[in-house]
């Protein structure tokens, strides 16, 4: 594979790790789990393709995180996804918008995406959604 190919599925790649605003750790979860390196630089070319076909197909089976459809995408095999995918249920069931997790991450937390929050964090954010919609249904 020449090097000019190589470098622009690596950039394809790291475009839609950046649109799924994928922590590094989860990013590198993705890749053992599809290709079985911790790098996209050590993948073969074979592997490189592979990759790039995952991330594609991803982004079209998925709807935009902020498409309107107060929808916040979370990749299966992440770090703590099951965990997230709950707390982003909850979230929308409190009837706030799927969008405003970031924010809520930003502003309690310092982290720039809800995707980015792990442990006790996401202990803290879980159990403070599941007391709102608690209190919630005795009203």
């Amino acid at each position: 594979m020449d090097t000019v190919l190589r470098r622009k599925l690596l950039a394809a790649i790291h475009a839609e790790k950046k649109k799924a605003c994928l922590s590094d750790a989860d990013y590198r979860a993705v890749l053992r789990e599809v290709v079985g390196v911790e790098s996209a630089a050590d993948c073969s070319p074979e592997q490189l393709r592979k990759l790039a076909d995952h991330f594609k197909s991803f982004s079209r089976r998925q709807p935009p995180k902020n498409s309107g459809d107060n929808f916040y995408r979370i990749i299966e095999g992440t770090q703590n996804w099951k965990q997230k995918r709950h707390i982003a249920g909850l979230w929308v069931e409190l009837g706030y918008k799927a969008s405003a997790l970031d924010t809520r991450a930003k502003k309690q937390f310092g982290k720039d995406y809800f995707t980015q929050l792990s442990g006790d964090d996401l202990q803290t954010l879980g159990r403070d959604l599941t007391k709102r919609l608690a209190k919630r249904k005795q009203s």
